[in-house]
């Protein structure tokens, strides 16, 4: 009745019906996939929809007793993204959990969804957190990052003080220091954070060396970057392509992901 093939490039699924459905129950059809952000492709008579929401898709359609054929390939495809989900769970949990430790004796507690946020956070190797402002983005950050990371951040000038301030605060494990020019730009340590404007990124091109392995690379207000023609950004992509070769992180935290445009 409704058979699900795989795209080709893996991250979506096509929906076909292959017999005909009427009144109520193609109503039901619809709304299913609209609800679940599908989009319609009338040249070939599918309805596209991203692999992150096939699984609830896939329960409404069954709830309205219209069953669906799904393929090998996407069935296959399904099974590996829910182990992959099951494993950067238990690996936030863990860091999670080491976090609540190390807090205990500070007397610093998270707030529930700050909770969710650090353990979303810590096993993605590039992912973007979005809470609004004064939600804690800072600290759901510091506590994600490893024990002994070296974190470099990367933001607007005034917001160098608080990143320094709330790391002493929330990983007093973790040393905090300045970089203030172009010229004294360097690498951070393990075990230290190492805070730096967006107007002190070494020049596109320039000899900067490898950075230690498992460096956390983090954009603080990268709406600051997002116009990819502009210096800055290439700037930016240096440090991001040395951080992800080095097998680290690279983590963008702002309350303002779009600003005007979806390019964005």
């Amino acid at each position: 009745m409704i058979r699900a093939t795989l795209e080709p490039e893996g991250d979506a699924c096509a929906l076909q019906l292959t017999e005909y459905l009427g009144g109520e129950r193609f109503q039901a059809y619809r709304e299913a996939c609209t609800s679940h952000g599908a989009r319609w492709v009338a040249t070939r008579k599918v309805s596209l929809v991203q692999l992150g929401a096939i699984g609830a898709l896939f329960s409404d359609l069954t709830r309205h007793g219209l069953p669906v054929e799904v393929e090998e390939a996407l069935s296959s495809r399904l099974s590996e993204t829910a182990r992959e989900a099951k494993e950067l769970a238990t690996a936030g949990l863990t860091r999670l959990e080491l976090a609540d430790k190390a807090l205990a004796t500070t007397g610093l507690r998270l707030y529930p969804f700050q909770r969710v946020g650090v353990q979303w956070l810590a096993p993605r190797e590039r992912a973007l957190l979005a809470d609004e402002m004064g939600l804690g983005k800072t600290p759901q950050a510091l506590l994600a990052a490893p024990d002994k990371a070296p974190i470099l951040v990367v933001g607007p000038a005034t917001l160098r003080g608080n990143w320094i301030n709330e790391c002493k605060r929330w990983r007093p494990d973790i040393h905090p220091d300045e970089i203030k020019s172009k010229e004294g730009f360097r690498w951070p340590r393990p075990g230290e954070l190492l805070v730096m404007s967006y107007g002190c990124m070494p020049e596109d091109g320039a000899d900067i060396g490898m950075p230690p392995l498992g460096l956390v690379l983090i954009g603080d207000e990268p709406h600051a970057l997002k116009n990819k023609k502009t210096a800055r950004r290439k700037k930016w992509n240096q440090l991001r392509d040395a951080a992800l070769i080095s097998h680290g992180k690279v983590w963008l935290l702002t309350a303002t992901p779009l600003i005007n445009r979806p390019p964005e």
